[in-house]
């Protein structure tokens, strides 16, 4: 037998199970468990000022700082006064939402305003993973940080 073929049978084919639409049971328990995520976490708290009142982007390479800056932004608004039900935070590289689609960004929207009386601060991580995500939510009324990775 060739070395080839030996090397071919001792593959394993990982092939992702891609959701159709996404379950609004995990969405909304995802939604529960990313409030809790950012005072888990240990990070640097740099010096960057941030508006409150405006939305932002933040574009950069991989590991450079950009879902830290979101967690710290989130521990501000904590700490200013802000409740932990106010944030709804996903990171779309979690492998429970692979296969998240477009039109799924609103369902998640959906499934906060059930859960909650108030609108939310929308923080995006890694929010490049979703197709067509720049041509999204044109009129967003939510304050909004997204982080998308660049490399």
């Amino acid at each position: 037998m060739p070395i080839l073929s030996i090397i071919i049978d001792k593959i394993t084919i990982f092939t992702p199970i891609i959701i159709d639409t996404m379950d609004k049971t995990l969405i909304k328990r995802l939604i529960v468990e990313y409030q809790r995520l950012p005072q888990e976490i240990n990070f640097i708290k740099r010096d960057i000022a941030l508006s409150n009142n405006l939305n932002y982007v933040l574009v950069g390479l991989r590991r450079s700082g950009k879902s830290y800056l979101l967690y710290q932004k989130i521990n501000d608004l904590i700490a200013d006064g802000h409740s932990r039900d106010e944030i709804l935070l996903l990171n779309f590289e979690d492998e429970r939402l692979l296969g998240i689609q477009l039109n799924d960004l609103d369902m998640i929207l959906e499934c906060y305003a059930e859960m909650y009386p108030h609108k939310p601060i929308v923080f995006l991580d890694e929010l490049q993973v979703v197709a067509g995500w720049e041509i999204g939510r044109a009129s967003c009324r939510e304050r909004v940080w997204v982080s998308v990775g660049a490399g």
